[in-house]
């Protein structure tokens, strides 16, 4: 490992695909790297901020390099600026923090010496305060989301993987259970002391013995089993390059997860993408309108269920394995659609659904306000230091939404 390298709060292999993308659209031109990651202050879907030293020669390239971060399998999204069309007033705060992620070749060979701006310590330190205080909101709300999505997914392998009902109504109807569920079983009775029983009106919704199917092994009695082309679409999201979009409200959503935003969708929401190119097998859950682009499919479904039971059934398959049968990673639609599945009884459905809604809304909650204090975090930086806003001020607006 190079050590010498300048330390930015991205991993290795995050560092390779930037450098890769760099190296293949704009070799040999300067580039720096600044903002949260380069202060170590982010979160980890901050964006990474970057500006190039690009000639208008080269302006369809960088479009270009803008685009494949954008379709790239980076976790975040990176914001990238041409030095000359940065205001002269933020060149400095920049210089002040910038790391060199790709030198050019002839930097040195004219001596030019580039001054560094360094703003004064009691600025540094309260617009960091500032921000801090934002990032660390920001962050809260993450892990109570990520605390959450927890919750939501092992109820859901409880009931439909495990068949944790199943087996514990079986128990207590002194039903066989199958040598294959035997080490289930006997966890769940180690377990039955500790552990809060389901209400019996929710118990009397399950059935309390097994069946054997070919395909799925031994499965809830009366339960479905099918291939999953039967209750899901997988369609092809629509090609939308940076050069053609026009700023708005919409997400574009790529394989990576937001890649930029539209003024019209594609599909209205709420929806679920799911990675094809790019990050291959990524599952993306989004609330409203979006817009899907050709890295990803989108879900449409077949018969009238709730589509963050599909959601779920996607978060657990092993997508990323069933690849495209050519040399290009990617997702063979057919292989995830030909998967099969055991379909539960509506009234499992529906009891499923009311005991996640209300976390449902509050994850949505914490992400809507996640996105709208990472705006104010995005908007407010340039602006304290170009002294557009009083600090003072900044922090009254802080205090409002915190």
């Amino acid at each position: 490992m190079n050590t010498s390298l300048p330390k930015i709060d991205i991993t290795p292999s995050q560092r390779k695909t930037v450098l890769a993308l760099l190296e293949r659209y704009i070799p040999n031109t300067e580039t720096w790297v600044y903002g949260s990651r380069v202060t170590w202050r982010s979160s980890p879907k901050s964006d990474l901020d970057m500006v190039v030293f690009s000639v208008p020669d080269q302006k369809h390239r960088v479009a270009d390099l803008k685009e494949a971060f954008e379709e790239s399998s980076l976790p975040f999204r990176v914001d990238l600026f041409i030095w000359d069309e940065v205001p002269e007033q933020f060149r400095k705060q920049i210089e002040g923090q910038r790391i060199i992620l790709q030198e050019s070749k002839a930097k040195n060979e004219d001596g030019l010496v580039i001054p560094i701006f360094v703003p004064k310590p009691l600025e540094q330190k309260a617009i960091a305060h500032i921000l801090g205080s934002l990032d660390d909101k920001i962050e809260l709300n993450r892990r109570m989301n990520e605390t959450l999505e927890a919750m939501a997914q092992a109820l859901f392998k409880s009931w439909f993987v495990d068949f944790d009902p199943v087996i514990d109504n079986a128990l207590a109807a002194g039903h066989e259970i199958p040598k294959a569920l035997k080490a289930r079983a006997a966890t769940r009775q180690a377990l039955s002391d500790d552990r809060k029983p389901l209400p019996e009106e929710i118990r009397q919704l399950f059935p309390s013995s097994f069946e054997f199917n070919e395909e799925m092994g031994w499965v809830p009695e009366g339960w479905e089993v099918n291939g999953l082309n039967q209750i899901i679409e997988l369609a092809y999201g629509k090609s939308l390059s940076a050069k053609v979009r026009v700023p708005g409200n919409i997400p574009v959503y790529g394989s990576g997860g937001i890649s930029g935003c539209h003024d019209k969708a594609l599909v209205e929401g709420p929806g679920i993408v799911v990675g094809r190119k790019g990050t291959v097998g990524s599952v993306h859950w989004i609330e409203g309108d979006f817009f899907p682009i050709d890295t990803v499919f989108y879900v449409k479904l077949k018969k009238d269920i709730p589509l963050f039971w599909v959601y779920r059934f996607l978060l657990l398959m092993d997508i990323k394995s069933l690849g495209a049968d050519s040399a290009v990673p990617g997702v063979n639609r057919n292989a995830v659609l030909a998967q099969p599945f055991v379909f539960p009884e509506k009234s499992v459905l529906d009891e499923y659904s009311r005991n996640i809604g209300p976390q449902s809304q509050k994850r949505d909650h914490l992400a809507q306000e996640n996105n709208a204090l990472e705006s104010l975090r995005g908007t407010l930086l340039p602006k304290l230091l170009s002294g557009e806003i009083r600090i003072p001020d900044a922090e009254k607006l802080v205090e409002e939404v915190l």
